[in-house]
């Protein structure tokens, strides 16, 4: 599972079949490559989420490329 785009729109894809704790890890890479600082999350949350974010300014750009959407 993962984040793509998909005739311009974010999606969020998630193997439902998988482990809960993947599709958690992929919610909050998700949320981390699309910038969650404006959005309230509680503390913990946000601390799951931060480890996630894309490091590179292109993150999106490199999650569409990738995805195979």
């Amino acid at each position: 599972g993962g984040l793509c785009i998909v005739r311009g729109a974010h999606l969020v894809l998630i193997d439902q079949r998988a482990p809960l704790v993947d599709r958690l890890r992929a919610i909050a890479r998700a949320l981390g490559d699309l910038g969650s600082e404006g959005v309230y999350m509680t503390p913990a949350a946000r601390e799951l989420v931060g480890p996630m974010r894309v490091a590179s300014s292109g993150g999106l750009d490199r999650i569409a490329r990738a995805c195979s959407c």
